[in-house]
């Protein structure tokens, strides 16, 4: 399936994995879409860290900003003001 140019390349699928599909169906309690300034915004931030990581690996932190930043989805998540949040960064910056 054709799919749009996007800074986030591995994350750019046309087709969800049917073997890995219906196990994050059926984990997932929310989804949120990051755009391209959004992850290398994060991508950025993450780098004054000291942390190496593309969009693609800054993604996660895109997508939580988007979450919790909106208090309306904030609420829907249900989170407890001590809830520990997981990022997972799959990729350094790329040349």
């Amino acid at each position: 399936m054709p799919t749009e140019d996007t800074v986030m390349a591995g994350l750019n699928c046309g087709t969800v994995s049917s073997l890995a599909w219906p196990v994050l169906r059926d984990g997932c309690d929310a989804a949120v879409t990051v755009s391209d300034a959004e992850a290398l915004r994060a991508s950025k931030d993450l780098d004054a860290l000291g942390v190496s990581s593309g969009p693609c690996g800054a993604a996660p932190l895109a997508g939580v900003r988007a979450a919790l930043h909106d208090a309306r989805r904030r609420a829907e998540l249900d989170l407890p003001e001590d809830a520990v949040v997981v990022l997972l960064s799959t990729e350094g910056v790329t040349a």
